[in-house]
């Protein structure tokens, strides 16, 4: 085994084939991994839900080119709808819920769907209309029971409540999190008592009971789910417009759409409280999206620290990068190669709280301004943040902070988005100083295929995919500056300033890199290229490996003896830049390209599918499991909330196979399967 061989451990024998279903039974009734196929044609353009034992997904009552017209699923007189269907995934029972939705969302096993009225031609609510957004729901164990307080359809889904109808892209008119689910009521700001708000929480033990939640002020508000963070915290924005209220610090206006506010997730009682800083809300982006807001669980589970943008613009103009001015002026904030101070007022800085300090006294504990910029706000990249304990790293355009960061020969302020870091202290005193030798800075890979946009965390380190290209430096000293290095720093060692590229004698091209790691394992495209060998071809018991050097493997990195980033793969051939890998407890999934792979691997006579793939993380054992799609956004290539089950979506073109056995083949299919 050669050191390229040793880097990228190899742990792939024979791949086992399957036909549609791909079965792990162990003869004691254990269906791991048993694919199952629902009905009807999958429209992959709503996101599929996947919770404890439940499937939520949408059938298309149109197909492409259908031998049987499915027909109106919902009742209605058109077949132009996506309607909901519930699977079970232990049990195997597929209920057809009958509703045209836009997206579903499970707690425990209830299910609940947003519904536009005029979509499923149905006056949910009884008002004599159909043109309202409402929150719908139905539960197994109710199935075919009218038993909700308003209208029911035959399926048992009933009417919940009106959905404020002002929540749109980006913000999402309910979410499930933390086992509760919280949406958006259209309750008008008259009919709230002082200290009530419009975000309203639904209990499994208490399906059809909304329950109010507070806030810490006084007065109604109506407040936005912005996103759920992993780690339990609910993310939140208040509209000034909404409001007709000033809520942040920084102006005097009531323009600002997007106030940051926090809701502690696994104890909502204690209230949202206002963090009275706008957030960035980016509009050049399609669609629409607020900035990330990070959430790290600390101080061994029993703290938050909570990583966050705030708009110069959307707090009165305000300067919060200027290296002359408080509490920047007299430390050593400044990057060396930075002489002249930032003159805008219109970037998004990067600021951090630790939550159960600044919940019990903002006033002593307030949100503090790191002074480093995310990505320009006009631009199309979105800005970009990482959070582990004591840290903060953000992407930062050379634009924003008006300065050549890397040094490089970029003209101006530079081009480049570069990844900056500093200590988060919990001392609300302490200065913020972070590194700023033109060496210790990189440009990253900005535009990165895979969430992470270049820069992720894993365990207690920064990983980042530097681009050679834009960061003027031959890393790997090869001569060259073309390549995209995977590199690593543990900023809790004695330096915050090392950063290491090299692993086990060699670097690491990415061509694709996931966000947040599950299980201490963060997913990678393994560049061949960069190393110079054929990795697919060194399985001798693979009857259709290649021999080029230009192929993307999926590899689940770890960190190994606490300073060696390791890189156990399979050497199989990805979709360029789309490979979706995702890790699981034991496994991981990713999308094989036949094309890049240069074989037949689902045996349907031609090389052009792609295909989703299971390999152990502990033994060679690569399965197919069906033929999938290869969608743009390859993300989301298998859908799991890692409990009980999974799903994807199958492909009938691909295949070359009728696998919901409905006399068609041209469908994208749902396909399911349990965990072990």
């Amino acid at each position: 085994m050669n050191r390229s061989q040793a880097l990228f451990a190899l742990c792939l024998s024979a791949l086992v084939l399957c036909g549609s279903a791909c079965s792990g039974n162990d003869g004691d009734g254990n269906q791991a991994f048993v694919v199952r196929v629902s009905q009807g044609a999958v429209d992959t353009t709503l996101r599929i839900e996947v919770r404890g034992n439940w499937v939520v997904y949408f059938e298309d009552e149109s197909p492409m080119a259908p031998a049987i017209s499915p027909g109106s699923l919902n009742g209605d007189a058109d077949t132009m709808d996506s309607v909901a269907v519930a699977v079970s995934i232990t049990g195997g029972s597929v209920f057809p819920l009958g509703v045209a939705a836009r997206a579903a969302h499970i707690v425990g096993d209830e299910i609940y769907l947003e519904v536009v009225e005029a979509d499923d031609d149905f006056d949910w609510n009884g008002d004599g209309g159909k043109d309202d957004l409402v929150l719908v729901h139905w539960s197994s164990d109710t199935a075919g029971v009218a038993n909700g307080m308003g209208m029911c359809k035959a399926s048992g889904a009933c009417y919940v409540d009106d959905l404020d109808p002002a929540v749109v892209a980006p913000s999402l008119a309910a979410i499930s999190h933390e086992g509760l689910l919280y949406y958006s009521s259209n309750i008008a700001s008259g009919m709230l008592a002082s200290g009530a708000t419009s975000l309203n929480m639904l209990d499994p033990t208490a399906p059809l009971t909304p329950m109010a939640v507070t806030h810490t002020d006084t007065g109604p508000r109506r407040p936005r789910i912005v996103a759920s963070d992993p780690d339990g915290l609910l993310i939140l924005a208040y509209d000034e417009t909404v409001e007709m209220l000033q809520l942040n610090a920084g102006d005097t206006d009531m323009l600002d759409t997007a106030v940051l506010a926090l809701l502690d997730g696994l104890n909502p009682g204690r209230g949202i409280k206002n963090v009275g800083l706008a957030i960035p809300l980016r509009m050049s982006l399609v669609p629409p999206a607020y900035s990330p807001v990070r959430a790290r669980l600390v101080d061994a589970g029993n703290d938050w620290l909570v990583g966050f943008f705030v708009s110069e613009n959307d707090e009165g103009g305000m300067n919060l990068n200027d290296s002359t001015s408080a509490p920047f002026v007299g430390t050593a904030w400044n990057p060396t190669q930075c002489t002249t101070p930032d003159t805008d007022a219109t970037d998004s800085v990067m600021h951090f709280l630790y939550f159960e300090a600044w919940f019990a006294n903002s006033g002593t504990n307030p949100p503090r301004n790191t002074g480093l910029v995310g990505r320009d706000p006009a631009g199309i990249e979105p800005d970009r943040l990482a959070v582990i304990e004591g840290f903060v790293a953000v992407v930062s355009d050379e634009a924003s902070a008006e300065c050549n960061l890397n040094s490089d020969v970029d003209a101006g302020f530079g081009t480049d988005g570069v990844v900056r870091l500093t200590a988060a202290p919990t001392d609300p005193m302490a200065d913020i100083l972070p590194p700023g030798l033109a060496t210790e800075l990189h440009a990253l890979a900005v535009g990165l295929p895979g969430p992470s946009e270049g820069l992720a965390s894993v365990e207690d380190r920064f990983v980042i995919v530097a681009s050679e290209m834009m960061d003027d430096n031959d890393i790997d000293m090869d001569s060259l500056k073309t390549q995209n290095l995977v590199g690593w720093i543990d900023p809790s060692s004695t330096t915050l300033t090392t950063w290491t590229f090299m692993h086990s004698g060699d670097f690491v091209g990415a061509a694709w890199m996931n966000d947040e790691p599950e299980f201490d394992r963060i997913a990678i495209a393994f560049q061949e290229s960069v190393i110079g060998s054929s990795l697919n071809s060194a399985c001798k018991s693979l009857s259709f490996a290649d021999a080029d050097t230009t192929d993307e493997l999926p590899t689940f990195a770890r960190f190994g003896g606490g300073s060696t980033m390791l890189f156990p793969g399979v050497g199989l051939a990805m979709s360029p830049g789309n490979g979706g890998i995702l890790v699981d407890v034991s496994s991981a999934y990713f999308r094989v390209s036949e094309a890049a792979q240069g074989a037949d691997i689902n045996g349907d006579g031609d090389s052009t599918d792609f295909v989703l793939v299971r390999n152990s993380l502990f033994a060679c054992d690569p399965v197919l499991m069906a033929t999938t799609t290869n969608p743009v956004n390859g993300d989301d290539l298998v859908i799991t909330d890692r409990t009980l089950g999974a799903a994807f979506v199958g492909s009938e073109t691909g295949s070359g196979l009728d696998l919901n056995n409905n006399l068609n083949v041209g469908e994208d299919v749902l396909m399911y399967f349990e965990l072990p």
